[in-house]
């Protein structure tokens, strides 16, 4: 079983999807890769983002971010 370590709300993110029966760790492979780009958190930004090409479909690329809700909006 894949143990989650770092940031607390991440790791509960993981830890809940875990808990219903999805493979973590399968998940994290399938993105190895595929990263197109990383902008990290910044302080200043209160936010980061990944794009990530999707697998099994070599021409969609999917960003996500997370942060500060009132910097996402």
């Amino acid at each position: 079983m894949y143990v989650p370590n770092g940031n607390g709300t991440e790791c509960g993110m993981l830890k809940f999807i875990q808990n219903n029966g999805h493979p973590v760790q399968d998940l994290m492979k399938n993105k190895v890769g595929r990263v197109k780009t990383f902008v990290p958190w910044t302080p200043k930004r209160k936010m980061e983002s990944t794009a990530i090409l999707q697998p099994g479909d070599d021409n969609t690329v999917r960003v996500y971010s997370k942060g500060a809700p009132e910097v996402l909006l």
